[in-house]
């Protein structure tokens, strides 16, 4: 009976050790699992942050895409105004020289004209001189011819 006691006892202190040893065990997969749901809850809320951040990335992403695409659109508009300019001041320049040119071929016109006119004056006045001359003469003559008849 003693054997039977002290057997009752090592069995009831091996079980005592080995509830004991549970209890720690699920003591401890509790506190584990309570850690890993705080991280998992950590991790949810850090990939629901990071979503949010893609998100908005992706929207910033995009905002600036259409702007460089505006700008380019922009670029080109410039650019070919600047040709069209170029061009325009191409042949504005090339109508200035013409324009030019006439101008000296007009100024030489008038240059021409302005010698012709001096010396189509001095022609006039040599003649209008030598009317006058001939006129004096005639009347001279007629004077002569008036005299002498009477």
């Amino acid at each position: 009976l003693q054997t039977l006691k002290k057997k009752n006892v090592d069995v009831t202190a091996s079980l005592s050790e080995q509830l004991e040893a549970v209890q720690k065990a699920r003591s401890k997969a509790e506190k584990d699992r309570i850690q890993m749901e705080k991280e998992i809850e950590q991790l949810q809320q850090q990939l629901d942050s990071e979503t949010k951040q893609k998100k908005n990335d992706e929207r910033t992403a995009k905002h600036w895409e259409a702007q460089a695409i505006e700008w380019q659109a922009k670029s080109e508009d410039q650019s070919r105004l600047v040709s069209e300019l170029q061009s325009f001041k191409s042949r504005a320049q090339s109508d200035i020289s013409e324009l030019n040119k006439q101008l000296e071929e007009a100024e030489e016109k008038i240059a021409q004209l302005g010698r012709a006119k001096i010396k189509l004056a001095s022609q006039l006045e040599e003649s209008q001189r030598f009317l006058e001359q001939e006129n004096r003469e005639r009347l001279e003559i007629m004077q002569q011819v008036l005299t002498s008849r009477i």
